[in-house]
């Protein structure tokens, strides 16, 4: 039984003492909150306060602000809808006691969305955000700040043109936020996304001047420390500040500035990573009139990239493992000294692509060495449908390849269980644990991918997101189609077309398969890579992932088995592999 389901009263919240039993003054963290909250496990108050801080926080949406943290299976995390009516009143009549000005704002924020508390609730929820803001920026909790600033703003702009109380606590809040901004030690990218936000907003309500003052001197200080990624974000934000001041000269200069920040960030890389950041330039000088000339130099160097990519790969050296070691790994070594460092570890270091070229010699010598049953008949291969989808001919003395290719994906699969099971999973869900994971990361982390086409990044930053919380389901359906185009866009980078043309002159886009057969991608993701992503997204034998999802053929079940885990993470290490040498530099791993 639930403890929504239990007997509970409204005097059973005031005897609890919740202000009394912690350091409320001390504690604005969701993570840190829930866990205080829900060490006190035989109190059904404290289970319900501690299931209000557990939903994951998303600000940015503004229809579902409040999600399930996870999906399981068949279970999930908490949302508002989960909490009875009758929960909800009690909250409401007993939240106002609470001195926690954070589990105050979320527990009003909860009653505004679910119609249970009155304008009144809406109030209490911005000035509590607000407030909550202000204490997280002393503390230098950054990110969470963004966020409840982030829907205290949000709340504002929901109604404030017809309540006066409300405008006025949005004003405040506004100078509340460009304070911050003008009296920041340093703009780092968080404090960027408080300007981002001030924009956003309230572009009417801020005073663009300073604000450009502000940019352009942290601009300077970025240059100085040759943070060109920093920097890049600033002249963005200037852009943005530029085009509500309507000054088409800054605009113009800011482009330029832009088209260098992304040619200093190519500086010292190569390849496929080299090339779409001179990519990038281009398409910034794109905005400047009479730049045609300073293009094409940029298309040359782009190819030369491109061309060094073809030479050259990452090497990662791959550590010793026994199977005794799985258990400390996932407990300890996944857990690094911040979570992009965590994030490298759980994606490119502790686990790896299986070699598919040592699994056939494998399944070649399997075949020549054993004698099974099985050796004589056909086998048949049928998906959730029963449906016949492959059938192998029996072993026969001149033609065996299609047996060696069945013992080589079914000692795949194994080899993706194993690491499903025995890696992948347990880190994930000690990742999960760990940190209290936010969608903008994300974004923020791919952006400027080699392996993102420009526009799609949206696709890669809420599907990997989504696999984090548990949600395959999301995961796979936003990924797996992105593969296609991707693996087009790298063959583009190369000056290939990836579609083939016919006598009546229509052209017809190069299917998946050819893709992964090219030798310019096997080249840049790996053999290995590509040849995993094959056999997981095409073979029949091992489930014909790619076809299932796209005709809708899967159960809604079959997403949180090992084939569709596995991808994911498998996507996640194309994406963060192109971070190993600035990773291992900064964290000598």
């Amino acid at each position: 039984m639930s403890f929504f389901d239990q007997d509970i009263t409204l005097e059973d919240f005031q005897s609890s003492n919740v202000n009394a039993i912690f350091e409320l003054d001390k504690i604005y963290n969701a993570h840190d909150l829930e866990k205080l909250l829900s060490s006190h496990i035989d109190s059904i108050p404290f289970k319900i306060l501690a299931s209000v801080v557990s939903m994951m926080f998303d600000p940015s949406d503004s229809v579902e602000p409040y999600k399930a943290r996870f999906f399981f299976e068949d279970k999930r995390g908490i949302i508002p809808n989960d909490f009875p009516k009758e929960i909800l009143e009690i909250l409401r009549d007993f939240y106002l006691e609470i001195d926690n000005k954070f589990l105050k704002a979320k527990i009003a924020d909860l009653l505004w969305i679910r119609k249970v508390g009155k304008i009144d609730s809406l109030i209490i929820a911005i000035s509590n955000f607000k407030d909550t803001g202000e204490l997280l920026i002393k503390k230098n909790d950054l990110e969470d700040a963004i966020k409840v600033f982030n829907r205290s703003l949000y709340l504002c702009s929901s109604v404030r043109k017809s309540n006066s109380n409300v405008q006025a606590l949005f004003l405040d809040t506004v100078n509340v936020l460009q304070q911050i901004c003008l009296s920041a030690p340093d703009i780092t990218g968080w404090y960027l996304r408080l300007i981002d936000m001030l924009i956003d907003f309230a572009p009417k309500n801020i005073d663009l001047e300073r604000l450009k003052n502000l940019l352009e001197r942290a601009i300077i200080n970025a240059q100085k420390d040759k943070s060109y990624f920093l920097e890049e974000r600033l002249y963005c934000s200037l852009l943005r500040l530029s085009n509500l001041m309507k000054d088409k000269e800054l605009t113009n200069e800011i482009y330029k500035e832009i088209s260098k920040c992304f040619l200093k960030q190519a500086e010292g890389k190569h390849g496929l990573v080299a090339a779409s950041f001179v990519k990038r330039a281009i398409e910034s000088l794109r905005n400047v009139k009479d730049s045609r000339n300073e293009i094409m130099s940029l298309y040359e160097l782009m190819r030369d990239y491109q061309r060094d990519g073809m030479e050259s790969s990452y090497v990662i050296p791959r550590p010793s493992l026994e199977v005794k070691e799985i258990q400390e790994i996932v407990t300890q070594k996944v857990l690094g000294k911040d979570l992009f460092d965590t994030l490298m570890r759980f994606a490119v270091y502790i686990n790896f692509p299986e070699d598919i070229e040592t699994l056939k010699e494998q399944a070649e010598e399997e075949l020549k060495n054993t004698s099974l049953l099985s050796d004589i008949f056909s086998s048949e291969y049928i998906d959730h449908d029963a449906i016949p989808v492959a059938k192998i001919p029996p072993k026969t003395s001149d033609q065996n390849s299609e047996k060696i290719s069945e013992i080589l994906v079914k000692n795949l699969q194994d080899r993706h269980e194993y690491s499903v099971v025995n890696k992948i999973y347990p880190m994930l869900c000690s990742i999960v644990q760990s940190y209290h994971l936010d969608e903008e990361y994300f974004y923020d982390l791919f952006r400027n991918n080699p392996f993102i086409p420009e526009g799609h990044l949206s696709y890669f930053a809420k599907g990997i997101f989504a696999g984090f919380r548990g949600d395959f389901l999301t995961a796979c359906h936003l990924l797996v189609p992105q593969i296609e185009n991707s693996l087009r866009s790298i063959l583009e980078y190369y000056g290939k077309e990836p579609t083939t043309l016919y006598e009546d002159d229509t052209q017809e886009r190069d299917a998946l398969k050819k893709l992964l057969n090219n030798s310019i991608i096997q080249e840049n993701l790996t053999l290995k890579i590509s040849e995993n992503l094959r056999i997981l997204l095409l073979d029949k034998v091992y489930g014909d992932h790619r076809n299932q999802i796209s005709h809708g053929y899967m159960p809604s079940n079959y997403y949180y088995n090992v084939p569709s885990i596995y991808l994911w993470w498998l996507i996640l290490h194309i994406l963060m592999i192109v971070n190993y040498s600035e990773w291992k530099d900064r964290y000598n791993s």
